[in-house]
């Protein structure tokens, strides 16, 4: 009797070793069809929003050759936000392996927030070549908290506990001063801003409210969009100054739940370059009291 035991709880223990080795090769091959579905994006796509957030998104895999050359590659795409993006997810996959090409991109880079977002990035890969920590997820993890990229039902696990999913819309224009295609850059900026918020995780740009539902039940997160608007630009011979408006409100429900307001002012110069300065720092400041906005929001929403 104590044999036939004995054996039933070795058989059980090789199920379920066998369970688990089952389940971690379909979780495994769920990540690879979605890193791919990004890199094809990133290729692929008309959209420079779809690119750039497509870019975001592989800044939080693991270091691929496939990436690599999904990334490397978008270095040079015609949009200064899509190339911003790239080199920004290229920062947070921390792969020294990438400096070679970003060194590459930077000395040809016309566009000073592209520039400046490389030269970022080669500071920080700069940092890992130093310590010797090479390449890898290993060496992302530690340094940047990278997290696996995912759909529309398995959010990318952001830095820091997951707590929010949100959406990041167009942002309008009120001062009717900036083109379509400067207001999809600005959109490409708040993704890039709002991610990097602890605890926050994209949703897809353009998520039906059906998949941004399933998505917050099957993962326990409080749905947050973000609307914002361009108030105002001053463009004068003294500088360029931008007042900008976000609003933070429920998801998918829309519903206001705060309005945060921010400006900035580059002095002494003007023209399309320093509204662009002005309109990113605008929106940083604004986003500086988005992580108690959500933290009080989800607080009241919970009693």
């Amino acid at each position: 009797m104590a044999r036939r035991d004995g054996t039933r709880r070795v058989r059980g223990m090789w199920i379920a070793l066998w369970c688990a080795i089952v389940l971690m090769a379909a979780v495994a091959g769920a990540q690879t069809d979605r890193t791919q579905y990004f890199i094809d994006l990133l290729s692929s796509s008309t959209s420079l929003s779809v690119r750039a957030q497509a870019a975001l998104a592989l800044g939080r895999v693991s270091p691929t050759a496939a990436v690599r050359t999904a990334l490397t590659g978008a270095l040079s795409d015609g949009e200064p936000a899509v190339r911003a993006a790239a080199a920004s997810a290229i920062e947070r996959l921390a792969d020294a392996q990438l400096l070679a090409p970003l060194r590459t991109a930077v000395a040809s880079e016309r566009d000073a927030t592209v520039r400046d977002a490389e030269r970022r990035a080669i500071t920080a890969l700069e940092r890992v070549a130093a310590a010797g920590t090479g390449t890898g997820a290993t060496t992302a993890a530690a340094s940047t908290s990278t997290a696996a990229a995912a759909g529309s039902t398995t959010p990318p696990r952001p830095t820091g506990t997951p707590r929010y999913y949100v959406g990041v819309g167009t942002p309008g224009d009120n001062s009717s001063s900036l083109s379509a295609a400067q207001l999809a850059e600005l959109q490409a900026f708040l993704v890039s801003q709002v991610g990097g918020v602890e605890g926050v995780v994209l949703a897809p740009n353009g998520e039906a409210a059906a998949a941004t539902t399933r998505a917050l039940r099957s993962n326990q997160l409080v749905g947050y969009y973000i609307d914002s608007s361009v108030v105002s630009i001053e463009d004068a011979a003294s500088g360029t100054t931008v007042r900008v408006s976000v609003i933070l409100a429920s998801y998918p429900g829309r519903d206001m739940r705060a309005m945060l307001s921010g400006s900035a002012r580059v002095p002494n110069s003007r023209g399309p370059d320093a509204v662009r300065r002005a309109v990113q720092g605008a929106i940083q400041g604004s986003l500086r009291r988005l992580p108690q906005a959500m933290e009080a929001s989800g607080a009241r929403a919970s009693r």
